[in-house]
């Protein structure tokens, strides 16, 4: 909600001109925080207030955070999100990005690297988060990374037709 409520401030005077430029889940979401309450936003800056605490605390014991990017394999780059993840339902689709979401939401940099295959041949990846304003930290561990374990000689087998 502290998202969308941002975004629409920031582009509500363009989107009749560029309607037909932006995609129709990002206007959807952006457009439905017209919806959005004094207090609702007050309660959300709250908790992402609570959560830029809590990673403030946990970098000042760690340098890096390592999380993997999604929790299910890679998806439909057109936006369909899994139905479930390890055979559970998904009520939420932010579940679906749940591993990059809050670093979105906090403004931590963040970067992915390639980390491997899946089972059925899918790339999966390694998202690097950083301390406020250390985007060279995560850039030099993605660099890193990337030379321990190159991987641009290695792709999937087979791309699995879209459902």
């Amino acid at each position: 909600q502290v998202a969308g409520a941002e975004v629409y401030a920031e582009i509500a005077d363009l989107i009749e001109e560029h309607r037909s430029e932006f995609g129709r889940g990002f206007l959807d979401g952006t457009e439905r925080a017209r919806a959005v309450t004094p207090e609702v936003y007050g309660a959300a800056q709250r908790a992402r207030a609570e959560l830029v605490n809590y990673l403030w605390r946990l970098f000042e014991r760690y340098d890096l955070l390592m999380t993997p990017t999604l929790p299910t394999e890679a998806f439909d780059a057109r936006g369909k999100f899994p139905l479930e993840i390890d055979g559970k339902s998904i009520g939420n689709p932010l579940q679906v990005i749940a591993f990059t979401y809050p670093f979105n939401l906090s403004r931590h940099p963040a970067a992915t690297v390639r980390a491997g295959l899946t089972d059925s041949g899918l790339p999966c990846g390694l998202q690097i988060v950083g301390p406020y304003h250390r985007d060279e930290l995560v850039l030099q561990a993605s660099y890193a990374f990337e030379q321990e374990r190159p991987w641009n000689d290695v792709w999937p087998r087979e791309i699995p037709a879209a459902v």
